[in-house]
């Protein structure tokens, strides 16, 4: 079963990989999980072993770029985000 920290995790694998595809060599990626940020830049220590799969991934991907940095937004008071998370809803409510 698949945890919202896992589709969070999911979701930064793929825009670093999409990155990487389209040559980028700088990146600042946005994302309203606190806790993947809090993981990644070592506030929060990764303990469930599918969690440090991830971040093991997600630094793997990061090696590829001369700067990467992964900033926590406010999910309700970013207006991009507000709207990614309304695109989200339309593609549920698609695939449902």
């Amino acid at each position: 079963m698949n945890t919202n920290q896992v589709a969070e995790y999911e979701g930064l694998i793929r825009a670093l990989r999409e990155l990487k595809a389209l040559g980028a060599r700088r990146a600042l990626v946005k994302t309203d999980s606190q806790f993947v940020v809090r993981q990644y830049t070592g506030q929060y220590r990764a303990k469930d072993e599918r969690m440090k799969a991830l971040l093991s991934r997600v630094r793997d991907l990061a090696k590829d770029f001369e700067k990467l940095d992964i900033a926590h937004i406010s999910r309700s008071s970013d207006p991009m985000n507000v709207r990614a998370d309304e695109l989200a809803n339309e593609a549920l409510d698609k695939a449902g």
